[in-house]
């Protein structure tokens, strides 16, 4: 497959546009037609080599990937990932209603939720992305099997860290606290998740 500069213009300027076709074709001095051709071609080379570079850790690198934290019961915890969502915003689907929609505050539009899975050196490790954005942060992570096996092959003291939102996600996601009420070891733990996100 042969992408050539143009194309991924074009696919870049149709991502920061809220996939509008016609709108990219206007700014980028390409027809309709052509530039949806485009897209497609260029999102299409990067689902071929994305499994190269965006893996899941193995065991053998957890040395060199975790971060230890004491967690609220004074039991040592190493970090191995961290997890959160991003809601990209997108021209609606024919047909969609509004479940698309997401009315979260502040992000009001029609979207995706895509979640991303981090090291502690920003490098992606795993994408979670196809639901609407009304879709809520765990219920996307739930959704990606890969992902779920991963957090069962976990030893017991490694975990991914997350916000409240992936509560209950699974034993191995740990996540700050919430509420008016925290002591002050829940609090001292939520700045130590902070520093390490």
């Amino acid at each position: 497959m042969c992408v050539s500069q143009k194309h991924v213009e074009t696919f870049l300027v149709y991502l920061a546009s809220g996939g509008y076709y016609r709108n990219v074709g206007f700014s980028t001095g390409v027809a309709k037609t052509s530039t949806l051709l485009y897209v497609h071609e260029v999102a299409d080379f990067f689902l071929s080599i994305a499994p190269r570079f965006i893996k899941l850790p193995r065991p053998e690198e957890y040395p060199n990937l975790t971060t230890t934290v004491r967690d609220v019961d004074g039991n040592n915890k190493d970090i191995i990932l961290y997890i959160d969502g991003v809601i990209i915003r997108i021209q609606r689907p024919d047909h969609a209603g509004d479940a698309y929609y997401c009315g979260r505050h502040g992000k009001s539009c029609d979207s995706i939720d895509v979640q991303y899975v981090c090291d502690k050196f920003g490098r992606i490790r795993h994408v979670i992305s196809g639901l609407p954005g009304s879709t809520l942060d765990k219920i996307v992570a739930e959704w990606s099997p890969e992902f779920m096996q991963y957090l069962h092959t976990l030893p017991n003291d490694v975990v991914v860290l997350g916000d409240p939102s992936y509560r209950n996600l699974h034993p191995s996601v740990m996540h700050t606290f919430t509420g008016a009420n925290l002591n002050q070891q829940q609090m001292q733990f939520n700045d130590t998740c902070t520093r390490q996100r």
